[in-house]
């Protein structure tokens, strides 16, 4: 399944060190090996006690790896508080347009994440489809996704950041909305395999 992404990034990695633009920071800071140390742990420790306690639910462990985690959290923001050249500027979080825009784009991601991976499975175990037949049905919204994030480069020349955040947020909510509601109507049960129970 991965190997269909080559053909694609190929190209993009022979061209793209020519064509795309370089962007870094001209003033790097130094490299910070405690705070990295510090982010991987608590990453680390927070997915594992998640992805656990789903599985096999609350116990010592899990308790002890999300403690874990939050103390290496915590370590990590208040050492990032202390530097006079942060690895990150923990204090942007208090600016109401940044954090507002980072949970904006947090809930859309995660959202849609959530239903690529449902919508998949649904069209491959309850409707009887290939993999192949599963993607091209996905292509649409793709390519829709693409071109309204061309499009929004220029709408955002004629309004406010905020206006197109919320926007974006309601078309999010109408177009899930109406998968809920008319999602059965797109299952083609004639093809549903003879090993998927009915109940499905």
């Amino acid at each position: 399944m991965f190997l269909l992404a080559v053909p694609l990034l190929l190209p993009l990695l022979l061209a793209g060190p020519r064509l795309l633009p370089e962007s870094r920071d001209p003033h790097p800071g130094p490299i910070d090996p405690v705070s990295i140390v510090l982010v991987l742990v608590a990453m680390t420790a927070l997915v594992w006690s998640i992805k656990s306690v789903a599985i096999y639910g609350a116990s010592l462990p899990v308790a002890s790896a999300f403690v874990v985690a939050l103390a290496a959290g915590t370590w990590f923001v208040r050492r990032q508080l202390g530097r006079d050249n942060p690895m990150l500027d923990v204090r942007l979080f208090g600016n109401p347009v940044f954090s507002g825009s980072v949970a904006a784009n947090l809930l859309s991601v995660f959202s849609l994440v959530g239903f690529l991976f449902f919508v998949s499975q649904h069209l491959q175990l309850v409707s009887g489809r290939t993999p192949i037949e599963a993607g091209l049905v996905l292509l649409p919204g793709l390519v829709v996704t693409v071109v309204a994030g061309l499009a929004v480069v220029r709408l955002a020349r004629r309004f406010r950041a905020g206006q197109l955040v919320v926007a974006g947020l309601l078309c999010n909510a109408v177009g899930y909305g109406l998968v809920m509601v008319s999602g059965r109507a797109g299952s083609d049960l004639g093809r549903r395999p003879r090993s998927t129970p009915a109940w499905c």
